[in-house]
């Protein structure tokens, strides 16, 4: 673990600088070993920018030894409409982005009155995601078009221009609260951005925020399948799998772990929340469409998520 821990955080140094390590000594001892049992074959991999977490993009490109470019594909899009560059391996790590738009798009951000996000917000701009391009539809199937003028299209996605001038896709339109809830006055917070904050953890594999009001904030995990049997162990524990919400260390100790990851994201006013009132729901099997907690198009049903904290508190 301590080999793996070193070799992993010296690639990642390199790629944080704009370096891509070739062969070195870590390949030699450890990841290519690790990769040539998974076919040793993986060169180039788009990923989804709204959906996949930093961190795992981070794993493809350090472990993997992948080019790894996040995407920004909506929809109303034949294809992507922004895309991370070659060599640029530190933007989507430090903030979340999908590049620049591409040649055959153009993308600007409109006011938006839910969120109160801005275009001419500082010190980056923030807004509704407009794009219009050739590749560019309409309206989807069944949808009235949604049209600014000129062709534009308004995508039901909030997001930021860097200084960079890369877009910054900070969630879905609909999942956008306000919440007073830390104590420091209104936060606006778009969901999906929290979600990726708390998937940083390397404690868990899913995290699904069931809602965020004025009273609380409902959560629902399933956790890394070794981490909770090995903090057992450490802390002297009893644990089973089957009962895991009926140890009550089991759930203090994810919640911070996500209160962890969710304050070195930013979200530091997550820490002034009592933890009474961060509620945490662990389930035991890995967020799936049969057990409702994901869409068909993999992202996270948040209504099962709520189903599930209201049957828990029942």
């Amino acid at each position: 673990r301590r080999m793996f821990n070193a070799g992993y955080r010296r690639i990642v140094d390199s790629l944080l600088c704009g370096i891509w390590p070739r062969v070195n000594f870590w390949d030699i001892v450890y990841f290519r070993h690790y990769r040539n049992m998974l076919g040793g074959h993986l060169r180039l991999v788009f990923v989804d920018v709204v959906t996949t977490p930093s961190r795992s993009i981070e794993w493809l490109r350090a472990v993997h030894g992948a080019r790894v470019l996040p995407v920004f594909a909506p929809a109303q899009a034949a294809g992507a409409v922004a895309a991370g560059l070659f060599f640029d391996y530190a933007s989507a790590l430090d903030a979340h982005n999908a590049g620049p738009p591409l040649p055959c798009n153009e993308i600007k951000l409109v006011d938006d009155a839910n969120s109160q996000f801005l275009a001419d917000d500082e010190p980056n701009p923030r807004g509704a995601i407009a794009v219009r391009g050739p590749n560019v539809s309409a309206a989807r199937w069944n949808e009235s078009s949604v049209k600014l003028g000129d062709g534009w299209q308004v995508l039901p996605y909030l997001g930021e221009i860097l200084p960079n001038g890369a877009l910054e896709v900070l969630g879905c339109t609909s999942a956008v609260v306000h919440s007073s809830l830390s104590g420091l006055g209104k936060q606006v917070v778009v969901l999906e951005q929290l979600e990726r904050a708390l998937l940083s953890s390397p404690s868990v594999v899913d995290a699904c925020v069931a809602s965020l009001s004025q009273s609380r904030l409902d959560i629902v995990v399933y956790p890394r399948t070794v981490e909770l049997p090995a903090a057992a162990k450490r802390l002297k524990k009893e644990y089973r799998l089957a009962q895991v919400n009926e140890y009550p260390w089991c759930v203090d100790y994810i919640r911070e772990r996500l209160i962890e990851a969710a304050v070195n994201a930013g979200f530091r006013w997550i820490a002034d929340i009592p933890a009474a009132d961060i509620r945490v729901k662990i389930v035991t099997k890995q967020f799936s469409l049969s057990n409702g907690l994901l869409l068909s198009n993999g992202s996270y049903n948040r209504s099962g998520a709520k189903n599930i904290m209201t049957s828990a508190s029942s």
